[in-house]
């Protein structure tokens, strides 16, 4: 009897909210265990390695630092347009030093110059007619050329 009597005491003080009783007791028929979400893997860790290892994560000078020489590059090809093609070799040239600065690998900084000048050459030269510009399409072609040549040397290793 003295068993019930501190259960039914007990029983009371909680109904009273006098005592703390966590929700899954209180309330069991609620207690709907929720699925742990998953977290989703990134783009960059569901990309192979050598795709991880080729991205760069640079810090504000080495995207600034060829920003600025690739913008000077472009005014010296705006003078005419028989300055584009020594810009073009210059740009090449700065491009492979800030690759080859990264991790010195200069194979591999040839390799991405080689591939980006003339990616970007042949993008300039598809989409500069199309423009319609007042300025020669090769001064365009050059332009389009220090953009992939930035983005090559700035965000790849």
């Amino acid at each position: 009897m003295a068993y019930d009597a501190v259960l039914m005491d007990r029983l009371r003080m909680r109904q009273q909210g006098k005592i703390k009783v966590p929700e899954g007791i209180r309330f069991p028929e609620r207690t709907i265990p929720e699925p742990k979400p998953v977290p989703a893997a990134s783009l960059e860790e569901r990309a192979p390695g050598w795709i991880r290892d080729s991205i760069d994560h640079p810090e504000r000078n080495d995207i600034l630092i060829p920003a600025g020489a690739f913008t000077g590059l472009g005014v010296v090809s705006a003078f005419g347009v028989e300055y584009a093609p020594i810009a073009l070799a210059l740009g090449a040239g700065a491009s492979l030093y800030f690759l080859n600065r990264k991790d010195q690998r200069f194979g591999r900084a040839v390799l991405l110059t080689l591939i980006s000048t003339i990616a970007g050459i042949a993008i300039g030269s598809f989409i500069a007619p199309l423009l319609g510009a007042p300025v020669a399409p090769e001064i365009i072609a050059a332009w389009l050329t220090f953009f992939v040549l930035w983005l090559t040397s700035s965000f790849l290793r």
